[in-house]
């Protein structure tokens, strides 16, 4: 019996000191809902933007077709229905904005994210050879200019 009642006053002891650091180091691990996404909205801005310098892995395919994945949907690859119907929204996005071209660098400066309509909606606030631009970044949903 004395055995019994040790053990549980030493499980309460470690429970009540080790319990906090460990839930600390437990969040770190699992980073909140937010964190994940705009690690995600900045990935994939970044890489769109290296198929628009023309530096993504060859393996991925094609550096422009890698872009246009990634900006319509976020993925590496797409079925050629798909790669048309975005085909023409792609080209207007990039017209939009002046960047119909191959561009020389890119700097992300910073993701913004907000999860107030229920989807998580990032802002990625971009240089690109020298201009500064803002994209709206949405799961599954082409990127929009935000400026």
């Amino acid at each position: 019996m004395k055995k019994l009642i040790v053990l549980a006053v030493l499980a309460a002891a470690v429970y009540f000191l080790a319990w906090p650091p460990l839930k600390v180091k437990l969040a770190e691990l699992m980073p909140a809902p937010e964190a994940e996404f705009a690690r995600e909205a900045r990935a994939r801005s970044n890489n769109i933007l290296l198929g628009m310098e023309g530096a993504s892995d060859p393996k991925f395919g094609p550096p422009e077709q890698f872009a246009l994945c990634q900006w319509a949907k976020g993925k590496i690859a797409m079925d050629r229905e798909a790669i048309e119907f975005y085909a023409s929204r792609w080209d207007s996005f990039r017209q939009s904005k002046g960047l119909y071209r191959t561009i020389r660098n890119h700097e992300i400066l910073g993701v913004s994210v907000s999860s107030a309509s229920g989807t998580p909606t990032a802002v990625v606030d971009l240089r690109i050879d020298g201009g500064r631009y803002k994209w709206r970044v949405s799961p599954d949903e082409p990127i929009v200019c935000a400026d």
